[in-house]
């Protein structure tokens, strides 16, 4: 399959579901470089996947309602526990740390 990008284009393989795309403003491109990453209509659980390589331990989804909902926003990857609380707890979802190396979305 082969995408031609323009100027504030991406493209992202989303597991089980393809490739999913969009347009971002140009300004906000690199802005992983200052330590956040931006998501645009994703589900909580995607935007998790997004968070997973930041967080040194494990991250269990065990509610699949709070894991389907959509979110928006810019986290900060320097703290993905605060991240997380900002993805879910607008949704009714709660983060449970077990140890420093377990969180459990709920």
């Amino acid at each position: 399959m082969l995408f031609e990008l323009n100027a504030g284009d991406w493209i992202a393989a989303v597991s089980g579901k393809g490739i999913d795309k969009g347009h971002q403003a140009s300004d906000l491109a690199g802005i992983w470089q200052s330590g956040s990453v931006i998501i645009r209509g994703r589900t909580v659980a995607d935007a998790i996947e997004e968070l997973r390589p930041w967080y040194k331990g494990r991250i269990l989804l065990a509610n699949d309602g709070v894991g389907a909902k959509r979110v928006t926003g810019i986290y900060r990857l320097s703290d993905p526990e605060e991240a997380l609380r900002a993805l879910v707890e607008p949704h009714g979802g709660s983060i449970t740390r077990i140890t420093p190396w377990l969180m459990i979305v709920s």
